[in-house]
Parts: structure tokens; C-alpha cells; sequence
């Protein structure tokens, strides 16, 4: 994963923070998938930082086209507001 990225950046000079990111979590799902044991055994901790490396990957991805800018902030707000609507429902 660092290998692509470096060699992206420096020879293509391409920004490569989302293959990084989505490498990285591609990783981590690798370690979890593969440990052999039960979602709850003793490898499930891996499952997290795959989904929120794999989700900053995509994001960086997002991120990258034009349009996407713009949504970004409304997106955050609607995510905090379901967030605390689903905190505060009786």
C-alpha cells in the first residue's frame, strides 16, 4: 500500500491519499477475514479500523470531485442531526 502510493505521488504525481487510506482498510478486512475465527473471536477488533479507514478512503475519493465539496458539509450536519435525534428519542 505504501509502496503504490509513494511511487504514485512521486513518479505520476498523483494524490494517492485514498488509495493509502482505502489500502490500509483493505488491510485490516484481510487480518479480519482471514483470522479464521468467529465474528466475536478474538480478530473482530480488525473489522473497525477497516470501516473507518475504508469510509476516510472513500471520502478522500468524494472529496476529490468538484461537486462533492458542497455536499460535504450538508452531509455532516443531516449525519449530526439523525445522530441526535436517535440519542434523544424516548
Amino acid at each position: 500500500t505504501l509502496a503504490v502510493a509513494a511511487v504514485g505521488e512521486d513518479v505520476f504525481g498523483l494524490n494517492t491519499d485514498g488509495w493509502a487510506l482505502t489500502g490500509f482498510g483493505l488491510s485490516f478486512l484481510v487480518v479480519a477475514l482471514r483470522s479464521g475465527r468467529t465474528p466475536g473471536g478474538g480478530m473482530a477488533w480488525a473489522y473497525f479500523p477497516a470501516a473507518v479507514l475504508l469510509l476516510l478512503g472513500a471520502a478522500t475519493f468524494v472529496s476529490a470531485w468538484a461537486f462533492a465539496a458542497r455536499l460535504w458539509p450538508l452531509a455532516l450536519i443531516l449525519a449530526g442531526g439523525w445522530l441526535l435525534w436517535s440519542a434523544l428519542r424516548p
